[in-house]
């Protein structure tokens, strides 16, 4: 198919300017809005007079008007060629309805991917958006050509794969970035973007062997004690440290309770020495409230952000306020404090010579480890205490377990 923009002759002394589509002997005309004249057109070869290059007027339009055909030509010329890459067959009249409605033309890899991502942010998911955005980013660093769909396919991801494994990423991380193609992947299936025959996971070689190669993320009650002494006896109260402290120790008394929940909890949330909340993660998938008892440890760490409560200022923690009035900027600022208190939390862990780096993932892993390992916590329960509600059949059985069988369970940490 062949795009070219030419005058044509409507009546004894009128000319349009149109666009002419040519496929197999067949031609598709098309109207364009310009204010080239026919004294402007060289009508026997069908394109703009020639100008010799001044500074005058004429030359000028002469340069605008060629500007405005080869956009036109162009436009078309490159949805022909991304339909062709597509190897499917198509029409003009399609060509000029995709050409005409640019919002319905994401075909590509990297357009899918971005409608997906603001898709992820208008649904206010900037934790999976911003998870995204890194993936593609760097999928654009191998690969800076955008694709059709039938052009990644099992022979190039398993390229990618490799070169990850060569970048160091550890095979979960390779995981992480293979699983968010092969989402996009069916996601594009349902739009009938992509073809299911064309399908690259159905070749297993693409994830075989990411699923180990986790590093340990747990320390032994022990060395939590050794984290509680350092917080009561070494830190400044108020220094970024012994902040950082507190987190940890609350968000491991807390059931696991994760650094953005602990974030965003509010005092509201805090009622007869009981916090309950709805995890953040989870919240547009059920709307389930999650609680655990406030010990007599909580209370003095608790006890001291109470003395800093203003009225202006809803949240329980230093890590939020009034102005965080949007969930973007609750995300960004999340995520900023999130980075320096791992600052801070390494360089305790490093002053203990704890045997893995501590962040804020590993109060949660810690949690469910000791509860498990060292104080004889069923799985079910631990489950249901860390909030974990992706299978329908597991969460309908933790059901059974009431909050003060679950704080009877834990009292030992």
């Amino acid at each position: 198919m062949l795009a070219k923009v030419i005058m044509m002759k409507k009546g004894k002394s009128k000319y349009e300017l149109m666009l002419r589509l040519t496929q197999n002997g067949k031609r598709k005309f098309k109207s364009i809005k310009s204010g080239i004249t026919v004294k402007e057109w060289d009508t026997k070869n069908n394109k703009l007079k020639g100008v010799r290059p001044s500074s005058d007027k004429k030359y000028q339009d002469f340069l605008e008007n060629k500007k405005l055909i080869d956009s036109i030509e162009k436009k078309f010329i490159d949805q022909i060629n991304k339909l062709l890459q597509l190897q499917k067959p198509f029409s003009m009249d399609k060509v000029i309805q995709l050409v005409e409605n640019p919002t319905k033309i994401n075909t590509t890899v990297f357009e899918i991917f971005d409608a997906w991502n603001d898709e992820l942010e208008k649904t206010e998911k900037y934790g999976s958006r911003s998870v995204n955005k890194g993936i593609l980013s760097r999928f654009k660093g191998w690969h800076s050509d955008d694709l059709m769909f039938n052009e990644l396919d099992d022979v190039l991801l398993l390229n990618y794969r490799n070169y990850l494994l060569k970048e160091g990423l550890k095979p979960v991380s390779v995981s992480i970035h293979l699983r968010a193609f092969r989402a996009l992947y069916n996601r594009a299936i349902q739009m009938k973007i992509a073809d299911r025959n064309d399908y690259p996971f159905l070749n297993k070689e693409l994830m075989k062997g990411l699923k180990g190669g986790r590093t340990a993320r747990a320390l032994k009650r022990s060395d939590v004690e050794a984290i509680r002494k350092t917080r009561i006896n070494k830190l400044k109260t108020d220094s970024d440290a012994w902040h950082a402290a507190n987190y940890f120790i609350f968000g491991y008394v807390g059931r696991g309770i994760n650094f953005t929940d602990i974030a965003r909890l509010k005092w509201e949330n805090c009622n007869n020495d009981k916090i309950t909340f709805i995890r953040h993660k989870t919240r547009s998938k059920i709307q389930e409230q999650t609680r655990f008892t406030v010990t007599a440890e909580l209370k003095e760490i608790l006890a001291y952000y109470h003395t800093k409560r203003t009225v202006q200022n809803p949240y329980i923690f230093p890590i939020l306020n009034a102005f965080h009035n949007t969930e973007a900027r609750r995300h960004n600022r999340i995520a900023k404090v999130r980075k320096a208190v791992n600052k801070e939390l390494k360089a305790i862990g490093e002053d203990l010579e704890l045997p893995i780096k501590l962040t804020t993932y590993v109060w949660r892993h810690t949690f469910a480890t000791v509860a498990k390992n060292e104080l004889n916590v069923g799985i079910p329960m631990i489950s249901e205490m860390l909030g974990h509600h992706d299978l329908a059949t597991t969460e309908a059985y933790l059901k059974q377990f009431e909050d003060e069988d679950k704080d009877i369970a834990v009292i030992g940490l």
